[in-house]
């Protein structure tokens, strides 16, 4: 939704809040993540540990958001 709102509608981050209230398979969501490769993992805080290179927020957020799809969580 998120991403809908910002890059086809073309919203401005100040004009919308998007707040997910549940997690596909959250029983074992951190299970997965733990899982993941150490550079995966290493890449996903980057994102967040460097945010001058991945523009506002909610552009990191909706980022971080695509990767984590990505990755199947």
């Amino acid at each position: 939704m998120r991403r809908y709102l910002r890059r086809e509608l073309g919203l401005p981050a100040h004009r919308f809040k998007v707040v997910g209230y549940w997690i596909p398979n959250s029983d074992t969501w951190s299970e997965r993540y733990e899982a993941l490769p150490e550079s995966v993992r290493s890449e996903l805080e980057a994102l967040w540990d460097n945010p001058a290179t991945g523009g506002d927020t909610e552009d990191l957020t909706i980022r971080y958001e695509a990767r984590l799809s990505d990755l199947g969580l």
